[in-house]
């Protein structure tokens, strides 16, 4: 099967590397072909620090998901950790040539607030409008066709560590696999996770991954904030390895089984017998002195966590509360820590299915938000694939002409794609093609105007 129609999401993470392949059916959603997932290998806390290793955990996953899928994978769109990223808020002011707003001027803005300084060592990633102003009227998402004589946007600059960039498009590389797109870990997992109202409303995703945390505040559906704590579900299974003297590996398996941090749900009686390191005999514990240790740890990342959005003055900004996602949410009573820390109200986030068929079921599961995100970040950049079926040729036809405007926080205006969806820089790197793919397409265009004039 050729990868032409097809969207792939590529979850480079510090315990997992995951792989979403999806493809676009006659209903104008996606069906779930196959997943992969395996250990991950040459990473430390969403660092590389293995190249060779992380190619062969790559190719694992990769191979996996080929196999489900039936897929010979050459292409995906893939994450990079945001714990290589930092923002800077910027504002772009020109004025409007024409009598109304065309796609010229909102390119121009967008240029404008890009005139900034970069720190040595980063790169641009994302570009992403949170919203326009014309002439003192604030909050416009989308400009196109209105009039007035000053156009003013105000972006958030997503930056990357350039090494960190480089070694992700030199695994690929090496793997003989082609980069749609390098994406931030948080846009993709909101994309999978969050609702249009949350977005709209204001939320705070917390991704708990297995080496770090991410955070990313979105409202009006655009991202405003994010940071990345460098604790993560290792965190907690070391701190099970060290307190209660055993090795890691069973700290993780005991963590999975038993894992609570719910006090108030954790039967004191409940006995759990553990291994010990070295030729020490085996012990017990009880449920409630993992519950602690377990407890504790995330007591303090979410402590930190509220410092931080306190800082930003961003604690009363999110109507719509706290979603949590990411593996490390799976651990029992973590919704209820989370609400009584930050005093917001929290629910623990699974994958939006809606629209999607097929192996739902593997993608439901938090621990592929990002990978399913990725994918559907992908899915919706690309036009809808022609039907045969004339009732669904029909509706396409009702809907001709109509603009949909974008719900993800990857692109809160769809009149600007390639300053929200990527790279500026994207076509120096070797990476998107976007200049080919815009001449095939106006070559293309040309050539069917030929043939039905003559």
């Amino acid at each position: 099967m050729h990868n032409d129609n097809l969207n792939i999401g590529l979850d480079i993470g510090t315990s997992k590397i995951r792989v979403v392949v999806l493809r676009p059916n006659l209903e104008g959603g996606c069906d779930v072909l196959g997943v992969g997932s395996s250990p991950s290998k040459g990473l430390r806390k969403g660092s590389i620090i293995n190249i060779d290793a992380a190619v062969g955990a790559t190719k694992e996953a990769l191979h996996q998901a080929s196999i489900m899928s039936g897929v010979n994978i050459k292409s995906a769109n893939v994450s990079i950790s945001g714990a290589h990223s930092k923002n800077i808020n910027s504002r772009g002011i020109v004025a409007i040539r024409g009598s109304s707003v065309m796609a010229k001027d909102v390119e121009r803005a967008m240029d404008s607030a890009c005139a900034v300084s970069i720190p040595a060592g980063y790169k641009v990633l994302h570009v992403l409008p949170k919203e326009f102003t014309i002439d003192d009227h604030s909050g416009i998402k989308d400009p196109m066709g209105m009039s007035g004589v000053r156009l003013e946007v105000d972006v958030n600059i997503v930056l990357v560590l350039t090494s960190a960039y480089s070694n992700i498009v030199a695994i690929c590389d090496k793997l003989g696999l082609a980069i749609v797109g390098i994406h931030l870990e948080q846009l993709a997992s909101a994309e999978a996770t969050l609702s249009d109202d949350e977005q709209d409303m204001g939320v705070v995703l917390i991704d708990n991954g297995g080496g770090t945390t991410n955070i990313a505040v979105i409202k009006n559906s655009s991202l405003i904030y994010s940071n990345t704590l460098q604790i993560g579900g290792y965190n907690y299974t070391r701190d099970l390895a060290i307190g209660l003297s055993m090795p890691e590996g069973e700290a993780e398996r005991i963590k999975i089984e038993h894992g609570v941090v719910n006090m108030d749900i954790v039967d004191p009686s409940n006995i759990i017998p553990i291994p010990s390191v070295g030729r020490k005999e085996d012990r017990q514990t009880s449920l409630e002195v993992i519950a602690s240790i377990l407890y504790a740890r995330g007591e303090e990342v979410y402590k930190i966590l509220l410092n931080d959005l306190t800082d930003k003055g961003l604690i009363h900004d999110v109507g719509a509360g706290v979603v949590l996602t990411g593996g490390a949410s799976s651990l029992l009573g973590l919704d209820k820590l989370a609400s009584d820390t930050l005093s917001m109200s929290v629910r623990t986030g699974s994958n939006s299915t809606l629209g999607l068929s097929g192996f739902t079921d593997y993608v439901e599961d938090p621990s592929y938000s990002v990978a399913l995100g990725l994918a559907l970040i992908l899915f919706k950049s690309r036009e809808p694939i022609r039907s045969k079926s004339p009732r669904v040729a029909k509706k396409r036809q009702q809907n001709k002409g109509r603009v949909k405007p974008s719900r993800s926080p990857v692109s809160s205006n769809n009149t600007n794609s390639r300053h929200a969806y990527g790279n500026r820089n994207r076509d120096d790197d070797g990476v998107g093609g976007g200049t080919k793919r815009t001449t095939e397409k106006v070559f293309g265009a040309l050539g069917r105007w030929f043939k039905e004039f003559f």
